[in-house]
């Protein structure tokens, strides 16, 4: 008889259990044993489905975007106006920021390794050209309908992710020092009225 397929199990089971160990340990510091432990796998049982650390951070990262995506993608078909929809969008955005805290870290060191390692950068970029192009398509969308001045939505697209990857890092160094979803909030609104048509 056949073996299941424990794959749709395990993987996210290994992925929650590495970003626990990366955010408690830092990735250089983090042995492929530890997440293993954390899993409650074998070591041998890990190598199965992932070959290497590297390989866990390309996977991590894949899985943080897609699901990053989702939200972003479904505003295309809403009915209320991209003005409104960009600005509950980072609202959400920046409370989920606020909320995972303790995994921003794992974040700021996936920068490091994609200096150093080609797949991770490749992910990253890929990352960045899919987020900023669905914001793009948003933004087009406003000008399409009238709400706003026409304008490169590429490049505006490019400024505002710029503001949310920006603001959380700051945040991140001083969590205390300013409201991370109210300061994003209202920049990117001020953004956004700079080229809305009066009605």
């Amino acid at each position: 008889m056949p073996r299941p397929d424990m794959r749709a199990e395990r993987i996210p089971q290994i992925i929650q259990a590495a970003m626990i160990v990366f955010a408690r340990n830092g990735f250089v510091q983090t042995r492929m044993q530890d997440i293993a432990q954390e899993a409650g796998l074998s070591k041998a049982t890990l190598y199965l489905y992932f070959a290497s650390k590297e390989d866990l951070i390309v996977a991590i990262l894949q899985a943080f975007f897609e699901h990053g995506f989702t939200e972003l993608t479904a505003l295309l078909s809403s009915d209320s106006s991209v003005s409104a929809s960009l600005i509950v969008w980072t609202r959400q955005r920046m409370q989920e920021m606020r909320e995972n805290v303790a995994f921003l870290s794992i974040g700021f060191e996936f920068y490091a390794v994609a200096a150093r390692q080609k797949a991770t950068r490749q992910v990253l970029q890929r990352y960045y050209h899919h987020y900023c192009t669905s914001i793009a398509a948003l933004l087009q969308k406003g000008i399409e309908q009238g709400e706003f001045h026409s304008m490169d939505a590429q490049e505006l697209a490019i400024a505002i992710v710029s503001i949310y990857e920006g603001l959380t890092v700051l945040w991140m160094l001083d969590p205390v020092g300013f409201d991370l979803v109210g300061v994003a909030e209202r920049t990117v609104q001020a953004l956004l009225a700079s080229i809305a048509k009066s009605a």
